[in-house]
């Protein structure tokens, strides 16, 4: 499994998603990366995916949450997405 989070640099509250993010990973042992949508990949992505808001959290390629979520609500899709719920 992998999680991707799409952030902008000038977005702290995104930045601090990041943080958590990638601990919840390491934690999990789920491949984690971030991409910024001051990026080409980043803005290709933003674009396809129709992002209104960020962070942009990613499982798998699939968009699974706009805006910052709670490490908590985090930890339990990444569990619910593991067990191919």
């Amino acid at each position: 499994m992998k999680l991707s989070l799409l952030v902008s640099p000038l977005c702290e509250s995104a930045l601090r998603a990041a943080i958590i993010a990638r601990r919840v990973a390491k934690d999990l042992n789920v491949e984690f990366e971030e991409i910024s949508v001051t990026e080409e990949r980043g803005e290709k992505l933003a674009l396809r995916l129709r992002v209104t808001l960020l962070p942009v959290y990613i499982i798998d390629g699939r968009l699974v949450h706009q805006g910052v979520l709670e490490e908590d609500r985090l930890r339990e899709m990444l569990k619910k997405q593991g067990d191919g719920s």
